[in-house]
């Protein structure tokens, strides 16, 4: 079951998150950014066995912080992501999704535009961090990232983490914004 808190936006992409190919001139200073939030959710498993309280937070639950895409100017997308509360030694999916709300499973959507909104590494957390510098090349059409190209920005859809023990479990999103 998932019952998803409302989350505020501010997670900034530079030129798309740094999957898809920009815009013929991409501009050095463009950026989005999304500010990740939890989502509160309860994996079926861990709710049968007691381990938690009904509706608390999933294994890393609690997680907050940015997202952060950039063009450096080549062209490709700088995408850096810096979170907190997520559980040491775990390591934590995350995607672009298609949605535009980070309000619900619906609203959220699923994965972008199949692969375009894959192939980012998992997110190690360390003593209750996680952090992730990640350059998205553009060099395959079906799969760049830009912030200004309609055929594939990132302004606008969602960023996702997933549970690292469960991937069917969302755990923190946000609204990538300019």
């Amino acid at each position: 079951m998932f019952v998803n808190r409302p989350i505020a936006t501010g997670i900034s992409f530079a030129c798309s998150l740094s999957f898809a190919a920009c815009e013929s001139n991409p501009q050095a200073d463009e950026s989005a950014t999304a500010r990740i939030n939890p989502l509160v959710t309860m994996p079926a498993a861990a709710a049968a066995a007691g381990s938690g309280a009904a509706g608390a937070p999933a294994t890393g639950g609690g997680i907050s912080g940015t997202a952060t895409f950039t063009i450096p100017g080549s062209g490709n997308i700088t995408m850096s992501v810096s979170f907190t509360g997520c559980v040491p030694g775990k390591q934590y999916p995350m995607h672009i999704h298609e949605g535009s709300s980070c309000e619900n499973a619906t609203t959220q959507g699923g994965h972008w535009d199949v692969p375009r909104g894959e192939g980012i590494p998992n997110v190690l957390c360390n003593m209750g961090t996680g952090t992730l510098n990640y350059l998205r090349t553009n060099m395959d059409p079906k799969t760049a990232w830009s912030i200004n190209n309609p055929a594939n920005n990132l302004v606008g859809h969602t960023i996702v983490l997933h549970d690292p023990d469960d991937g069917t479990v969302r755990v923190a999103c946000g609204v990538i914004t300019r």
